[in-house]
């Protein structure tokens, strides 16, 4: 029977405790993404014909606020309507 950890990491437990309880663990904040994982861009607008995303707002993704990622997934839709809407342009599933 293993009681605590102690037995289980022997000599280095107390090495451990002291690594662990005195640096919290960072966990990532989940960034709100449009992307539908289709990443082609329509040569026209020069938009990701998937989210709608110009290459600049994809590559600054991660690095915008809140605030401007959802400005710009405000006008996502409006974007893609347009696309679809060019004579010629494929159709989005």
């Amino acid at each position: 029977m293993t009681v605590g950890h102690t037995i289980a990491f022997g000599a280095v437990a107390p090495m451990l405790e002291a690594c662990f309880d005195s640096s919290p663990i960072q966990v990532p904040a989940l960034i709100e993404t449009p992307c539908e994982k289709i990443c082609v861009l329509d040569p026209a607008s020069g938009l990701c014909s998937g989210c709608g995303r110009s290459l600049s707002e994809i590559e600054r993704w991660t690095a915008y606020g809140d605030g401007e990622r959802r400005r710009i997934m405000a006008e996502l839709p409006g974007r893609l309507d347009a696309m679809r809407a060019r004579p010629g342009a494929a159709p989005h599933s």
